[in-house]
């Protein structure tokens, strides 16, 4: 009885808790199952040509969407598109009472592995972001959430936080800091200008300098009503005078998608375990001030001589802070136990299933950057498939074009690239360079070609000097030459007009030495007039 009321609690509590941020069940089971066509339609043809293989999976995707998708009404199609949001994908077809924010639990829980478990992971989910309070000096930012949370300062109002009930009332957000020294003091900053900041926007007076933070700005020491600033300390100060904790008007719903969520496996109990109390237990990455009882240090959260699941359960009996923390525990618990241990076991539900991780080492950008030959490769068996006509295949002729080019242009092989040294340039310098290059841009555009190439500085160009007896040794050696394949490399046409021209260089030379110049014209004559028809069908090939 006392397990059959567990079970129907269980379920009350996930579809209250879980029914507005579960995946669709019905498009989740229908994308699995073209996946599985596509993996067993990509063995069938994995030896056929790039071009055949790309066709036969666009034309099973677009049969798939055809013959298995959801027919919607336009009128839905319209109110979808007409409230659709990208941070929010439910945003169309749901009400909500509180705005959603994404968790980023694989943050937290490779923290706490490292420190708890020696488990170090393959990707790093540091984010990246664009600092955007300055118009004219954007840069790139980095957004450690663990970080933010695990060096929170020892303020009662976020010290005693789980991860999750942090995410739920604070923010960490860019400070705001003065532009200009007109109202520099306002409250409205949460970063107040040095003395470096004061003279270099005195000097800039009606400008937008870049100012840098810990050196132009700092964060403003003290309590304040709506916002706290992280603690000063070794680790701290790389980004206290950057970020800042913010109050949020109203609390939001971290969802867990994309985060490690506890699975009912046996042989998951131990990391499900981990994962509840990487989420709603509060610790700290400041080991100084971290309280055993309570707010203990992220690598002590274990405990010695423990499983995940005997500290867990050591928590849970009487050592949850506030009732609050206990129902969020209850509910996420109640919301996975409700699982089935098989994912064939119930069909309604894939959440069990966690997403794909995606890792990339060196191997997979060295197979990105190989280039792919196009055309019909070569069988099994090594023989390639020659054309009637005698001609060279596609995929031959892309081949050896590649293998030239990689002659021409060789790439070394594991070089080491020098560090990079950023050198800090004079602000004077580079201003000075700037408007040289504007004014060198201005020549360029008003000045005609005539003035540029007098400008221009003079050179010289050394060239061999060229004989009539070298144009018959080099006439002779084109008719003798060969391709690829034993091939003659000029049929008898395209040789009849090399042969022509060389004649033709040849009368010149012979013209210029002896400073006679009448019959020039004519043979120019023939040779323009003669045969255009073999001279558009003419290739030189060298």
């Amino acid at each position: 009885m006392v397990e059959a009321t567990q079970i129907a609690q269980d379920a009350q509590a996930g579809y209250a808790c879980d029914y507005c941020s579960k995946r669709q069940p019905m498009a989740f089971n229908e994308c699995k199952e073209a996946c599985k066509g596509h993996r067993k339609l990509a063995e069938k043809i994995g030896k056929e040509p790039l071009n055949r293989v790309g066709k036969r999976h666009a034309m099973r995707i677009m049969s798939d969407a055809y013959g298995k998708g959801i027919v919607r009404a336009q009128v839905e199609n319209n109110n979808l598109r007409a409230y659709a949001k990208e941070h929010d994908i439910t945003s169309a077809e749901s009400i909500k009472t509180c705005k959603t924010v994404s968790f980023f639990g694989r943050n937290y829980v490779e923290v706490v592995e490292n420190l708890n478990d020696k488990k170090l992971a393959a990707n790093s989910t540091v984010f990246a972001e664009v600092d955007t309070r300055s118009k004219r000096h954007r840069k790139i930012t980095f957004r450690d959430v663990a970080a933010f949370y695990g060096h929170r300062p020892k303020d009662p109002r976020v010290w005693y936080l789980s991860p999750y009930e942090f995410v739920t009332e604070w923010d960490v957000i860019m400070l705001k800091y003065p532009w200009s020294l007109k109202g520099a003091d306002d409250d409205k900053f949460h970063a107040a200008l040095t003395k470096e900041g004061v003279e270099l926007l005195t000097i800039n007076k009606g400008r937008s300098p870049r100012l840098e933070a810990g050196v132009h700005y700092r964060v403003k020491e003290g309590l304040h009503r709506t916002w706290i600033s992280f603690p000063s300390g070794f680790a701290t100060d790389l980004f206290r005078d950057t970020w800042v904790i913010s109050k949020r008007p109203r609390p939001v719903a971290p969802m867990f998608i994309g985060s490690p969520i506890p699975l009912r496996n046996s042989d998951s109990a131990d990391r499900s375990a981990m994962l509840t109390m990487a989420y709603f237990h509060p610790w700290t990455l400041r080991k100084e001030e971290a309280e055993d009882s309570f707010v203990p240090f992220a690598g002590c959260l274990r405990g010695e001589d423990l499983s995940w699941q005997d500290a867990l359960s050591a928590w849970l009996d009487g050592e949850v802070i506030s009732e609050e923390s206990m129902r969020y525990i209850n509910n996420f618990l109640s919301v996975y136990r409700v699982r089935p241990c098989d994912p064939t076991e119930d069909i309604l539900s894939d959440e069990n299933v966690s997403d794909e991780e995606l890792e990339l080492t060196e191997m997979d950008l060295e197979r990105a950057l190989r280039s792919k030959v196009g055309g019909r490769e070569p069988k099994a068996n090594g023989k390639a498939k020659t054309s009637s006509s005698g001609k060279t295949s596609h995929e031959e002729n892309s081949r050896t074009g590649m293998a030239m080019a990689q002659q021409i242009w060789s790439v070394a092989q594991n070089v080491d690239a020098a560090e990079d040294c950023n050198v800090p340039v004079d602000a004077a310098i580079l201003k000075s360079s700037l408007r040289s290059a504007r004014a060198s841009q201005r020549q360029e555009k008003a000045g005609s070609t005539v003035a540029l190439a007098e400008d221009a500085a003079p050179a010289v160009q050394m060239y061999a000097k060229v004989t009539i007896q070298s144009v018959k040794h080099w006439l002779a050696g084109v008719k003798k030459r060969t391709s690829a394949g034993n091939r003659q490399l000029l049929n008898s046409e395209q040789f009849a007009m090399v042969k022509r021209v060389a004649d033709r260089v040849m009368d010149e030379m012979r013209a210029v030495s002896k400073q006679k110049f009448d019959t020039i014209g004519s043979f120019c004559v023939g040779v323009c007039m003669g045969d255009r028809a073999l001279a558009r069908r003419t290739s030189l090939n060298d």
